[in-house]
């Protein structure tokens, strides 16, 4: 039980540790074109969705509830080549170290509302040095029970708002279809699903400014994903791993409770 209380306070801290860890970089291009746009909306945008990382049973009607904190990793190499061409008419003489790797950690509420039906809410936290705010809502219903084996099937909806240096903020909407199998002390869920994201960009004389406009753009970016992931229970606390393939691969962990 000790090894378990130290592995689960170890994550607790590497998690909200990377929080303040930027990694190399943390510009975004300048100067966009409409192709460059949607690009960015797919990997700042559509990657960035909210997560599961949860146990696939249900929380249990109105005494059903859950707190959690979870770290996600996006890498962002592609924006290399991205934008304008440093000296180049609107674009600042000197190039900046464009973000590499999304750190999101985000804090998580779930609430059962009746029946097999969950409402969960997440945001990151404000604090350190990130320039990356969110927040966002998650809707699970557990529709179908096997009576013949530990398996189930899930419809979720969700919703999340992303801003990052003022800049850029994609807002995403998706659907899930998840199969869940759990065993004691262990879960395991397969999904697949469809969302879209819209990315708007800011304009401005290009020295802070995504595009060379007087005004904000838009770009829309629609797309199916998979999922994989796992939840290992100990005691009232949990531990989720998750992996989501979109066109790129994004990686989720979270260390839970539940009450």
């Amino acid at each position: 039980m000790r090894t378990q209380s130290l592995v689960l306070r170890s994550f607790l801290l590497f998690m909200l540790l990377s929080h303040w860890t930027l990694s190399a970089g943390s510009a975004l291009p300048q100067q966009l074109t409409a192709e460059e746009r949607r690009q960015v909306t797919r990997l700042l945008g559509v990657n960035t969705s909210s997560k599961l990382l949860s146990h696939p049973y249900p929380l249990g009607g109105y005494q059903g509830l859950e707190a959690g904190v979870s770290l996600q990793l996006v890498d962002t190499s592609d924006l290399d080549g991205m934008g304008c061409t440093p000296g180049s008419p609107g674009c600042p003489a000197a190039s900046k170290d464009l973000l590499r790797e999304l750190r999101l950690t985000r804090i998580h509420l779930g609430k059962g509302l009746y029946s097999n039906v969950d409402l969960f809410f997440h945001f990151s936290p404000p604090l350190g040095s990130h320039l990356s705010r969110e927040f966002g809502a998650l809707l699970r219903w557990n529709f179908y029970q096997s009576s013949f084996n530990p398996t189930q099937l899930t419809a979720v909806i969700h919703s999340n708002q992303l801003n990052y240096a003022d800049s850029f903020t994609a807002q995403t909407l998706g659907g899930l279809l998840v199969l869940g199998v759990y065993f004691p002390q262990r879960s395991i869920y397969l999904g697949l699903g469809y969302l879209q994201s819209t990315g708007t960009f800011s304009g401005g004389d290009g020295s802070n400014a995504t595009i060379l406009n007087s005004i904000s753009l838009s770009e829309s970016v629609q797309e199916f994903h998979s999922l994989v992931g796992a939840s290992l229970d100990f005691g009232p606390w949990f531990l989720a791993l998750q992996v989501d393939r979109y066109q790129d691969m994004v990686y989720s962990a979270k260390l839970g409770v539940r009450l």
